[in-house]
């Protein structure tokens, strides 16, 4: 358990922010009834709900069960319902991509609805308690030589809830500090070119190799690739050695992109990946994809890209009511771009038939349901709220994000990484410490959900 909750830790010291900041992550953490509940649904399509029971009951037995003084335990079984609850205890050590945090005791509840063929899982009721004696765990790095990074570092260490480890040359982190005051005492620095990292350089170089070995791979070529820290802080994710990692302070987007590919690799059942923003405006949250990755995407880009909008917003405890925009209307111009989307939504319905999909369509028809449900009363959005939108390229939702960014108050979180196997996240040289934050605490989530739903 102690790995799966490593994560999670990142977002219990902004929830204090958060009550006293309304706009603190609006819409990003998902909270029922003034309460933070991380939720999401695992398919077993192959188990009927009782044989689903069963299994998640044999694993609760055996997983939650007091040690020492911690008290974990299961509370509530229902098998008529198909409902099982536990109450989880344990100290961990809560890594991410920037921070390490001393020991700390958590407390939780589980909840498991199971159903024919899934199961929904509830974690709620978080506390926790730090200043438990450190344990000596694991530590992570990221990409450190940043003013932010650093900033958000010190920060984070002054509160006393973390102990930062950062990736980058000591002398020029040590230079950067005393530019900007900061006291880095007892924040450790990890110098991946040094010779003391041969060793692990030469480690990540061999199983990069052997991944990579039928695409021309070779271990020299990978040695070298080592000494970046893309390739580096990526392959202390793919090895454990770090729950996420946020790069994109200092490099090229398609850089990254390509070794993200290389090191990390796309999950099953799509062809490429894609990141998300959301915007949290008065007139409410919405999720746009895809704003950074695919530039000129294809049909079958716009299916995954669909696709994969729909398990990010439904990660973020939202029902994704969704259009697919452009600058024509459900076929009226048969050409180019519009006709891309359109094959997009055809393959969308016949394989989803129960989404809340549709396109192609013009923004205003999109946001506006009564002007949209009054001219195409046939579309399967009618009578609801678009909440999230499919650009046709990069450009224009790239262009979209920062124009609402930069002419109102709407707050705009992200980019948000979709479709990759392990949680790697970007940001770019202008982000802040507030957004450097945002993109840490999306990445911690990511990886909880993924490591609950590997136990299970």
């Amino acid at each position: 358990m102690k790995k799966f909750l490593l994560s999670v830790l990142i977002c219990l010291p902004l929830l204090a922010k958060a009550q006293t900041d309304e706009k603190y992550l609006a819409g990003a953490i998902p909270v029922v009834d003034g309460k933070v509940s991380f939720t999401t649904e695992m398919q077993v399509p192959a188990l009927s709900q009782e044989q689903l029971y069963d299994a998640l009951l044999d694993w609760a037995n055996t997983y939650f069960k007091p040690e020492g003084k911690l008290n974990a335990r299961v509370l509530y079984t229902n098998k008529e319902e198909g409902t099982i609850a536990a109450g989880g205890e344990e100290y961990l050590v809560f890594t991410s991509s920037a921070l390490s945090l001393d020991r700390t005791r958590i407390y939780y509840q589980l909840l498991m609805t199971c159903k024919p063929g899934k199961c929904d899982l509830e974690m709620t009721r978080i506390r926790y308690w730090y200043d438990e004696a450190r344990d000596g765990g694991e530590k992570y790095v990221a990409e450190g030589t940043h003013p932010n990074m650093l900033k958000a570092a010190v920060e984070a260490k002054a509160e006393g809830i973390c102990n930062p480890i950062l990736l980058g040359n000591e002398e020029r982190i040590a230079k950067l500090a005393k530019e900007l005051d900061l006291n880095l005492d007892g924040i450790e620095i990890v110098n991946l070119r040094h010779d003391r990292e041969a060793e692990r350089r030469e480690r990540y170089a061999r199983i990069l190799c052997e991944k990579r070995a039928r695409e021309g791979a070779n271990f020299a070529e990978a040695n070298d690739k080592m000494f970046e820290r893309n390739y580096f802080g990526m392959m202390m994710v793919e090895t454990g050695e770090a729950d996420a990692f946020v790069t994109g302070l200092y490099t090229k987007y398609s850089n990254t992109i390509k070794v993200a590919k290389e090191v990390i690799g796309i999950q099953p059942g799509y062809n490429h990946f894609g990141t998300m923003h959301i915007l949290n405006s008065k007139k409410g949250t919405y999720f746009i994809a895809d704003t950074l990755i695919n530039r000129h995407p294809d049909t079958d880009t716009l299916i995954d890209i669909a696709k994969l909008s729909v398990k990010a917003v439904r990660f973020f405890n939202q029902e994704p009511v969704m259009a697919m925009l452009s600058y024509s209307n459900f076929g009226s111009d048969t050409e180019g771009s519009p006709a891309k989307v359109h094959e997009a939504i055809n393959y969308m319905h016949n394989e989803y038939p129960e989404l809340a999909i549709d396109g192609e369509m013009q923004v205003k028809f999109a946001l506006n349901n009564a002007l949209r449900d009054e001219k195409y009363p046939f579309t399967r959005l009618k009578g609801k709220e678009v909440n999230t939108l499919v650009f046709p390229n990069l450009s224009s939702a790239n262009a979209t994000y920062q124009l609402i960014q930069n002419m109102s108050e709407t707050e705009v979180i992200g980019p948000i990484q979709m479709g990759l196997n392990k949680p790697i996240h970007f940001t770019d040289i202008e982000s802040s410490v507030r957004d450097i934050v945002n993109i840490t605490a999306i990445a911690c989530i990511d990886a909880i959900v993924d490591k609950k739903k590997k136990q299970c």
